[in-house]
């Protein structure tokens, strides 16, 4: 059994996804989230805390490292930070981060 827990668990997870690359199963990421993403990020950013610099923004909101974390997976994350109503894309209260 491997010792060293998610470490190794990242490192399995990588070398599983350069197989499926190598022999072409690997899905294709859609070019186009990367604008929606841009966009959203940039609503929020431009809402929630528009004095901090993007790294203030990235240190405040990642408990974890983001090498592994899917576009989509980031959003949730990043909304959550700022208690997000993902439905009506509002603040759950007014929480604004100065």
């Amino acid at each position: 059994m491997l010792s060293g827990g998610c470490d190794n668990l990242h490192l399995l997870i990588g070398l599983y996804q350069s197989f499926l690359h190598l022999r072409g199963g690997s899905p294709v990421r859609d070019p186009k989230r990367i604008r929606k993403f841009c966009n959203q990020l940039a609503d929020i950013w431009e809402g929630q805390c528009p004095d901090w610099r993007f790294g203030q923004l990235i240190m405040n909101v990642l408990t974890e490292d983001p090498f592994y974390i899917e576009d989509d997976e980031m959003m949730e994350i990043i909304k959550k930070h700022f208690h997000l109503d993902d439905k009506r894309g509002e603040v759950d209260g007014s929480s604004k981060h100065q």
